[in-house]
């Protein structure tokens, strides 16, 4: 059973808040292409694991639009909800956080900390950046990619390539209870965004997986990033 983390909004250091309030002004003031929903289409994802470009219709991109919240509670309760999933279903990624082992150690919650606080608005904000570039995820490409290479760095704390498997299902499971707790969906929209959701999450993990694994080699696909 999932713990739902008390909202505990008025403890969110100010600093997080400020953090989270340009990121949302820095992606609200790129341009945006605007397309006329259209009837919707099959996704083309298809069966398999592995999809390195989602290709859909502008109903769906519409639909994925209207089924996500830029505001701070809603974002916040998200990424609590896919930490404590992936940390329900695997207690051994609580390792790659050593202030999880800190707080467990003392005895204390570490959901109610600051830094479970920030970790869970990170996760949501590269979440955001997709759904903001949702008619141009040709540009999403190498900042997911990126996260994967930085990730490299956490294989000495235990962090393993199947954890990525981890953090897709946490999403999908995340993002399919939020679908299911907007009353204002018709039976058949809501089916429609689950699917669209899941395969969103899909898109994000595949590159990232894609930036971690190549990472390991020492390779990067992407060499500009590099500061």
């Amino acid at each position: 059973i999932i713990r739902k983390v008390s909202n505990g909004l008025d403890k969110v250091p100010l600093l997080a808040r400020q953090l989270y309030s340009s990121v949302l002004a820095s992606l609200s003031s790129r341009n945006e292409e605007s397309t006329p929903p259209s009837p919707p289409s099959p996704l083309d994802s298809g069966d398999t694991n592995e999809m390195s470009e989602w290709k859909s219709n502008p109903r769906d991109k519409a639909l994925l639009r209207d089924t996500w919240s830029d505001d701070f509670s809603a974002l916040y309760d998200l990424g609590s909800d896919i930490y404590l999933h992936i940390f329900n279903q695997n207690p051994a990624c609580k390792s790659l956080f050593p202030w999880i082992v800190k707080y467990e150690e003392e005895g204390r919650d570490f959901t109610q900390g600051k830094e479970f606080r920030s970790q869970a608005l990170r996760f949501v904000q590269t979440i955001a950046q997709v759904v903001k570039n949702v008619y141009h995820l040709e540009r999403m490409e190498s900042y997911l990619y990126d996260i994967g290479q930085r990730h490299v760095q956490y294989a000495t704390r235990g962090f393993k390539p199947q954890y990525w498997d981890v953090f897709q299902d946490a999403m999908q499971a995340a993002l399919t209870n939020r679908m299911n707790t907007l009353p204002e969906l018709a039976k058949e929209d809501r089916e429609r965004v689950i699917l669209i959701w899941r395969d969103i999450a899909l898109y994000i993990i595949v590159h990232m997986k894609g930036g971690y694994n190549d990472g390991l080699k020492g390779i990067n696909r992407f060499p500009s990033l590099i500061m």
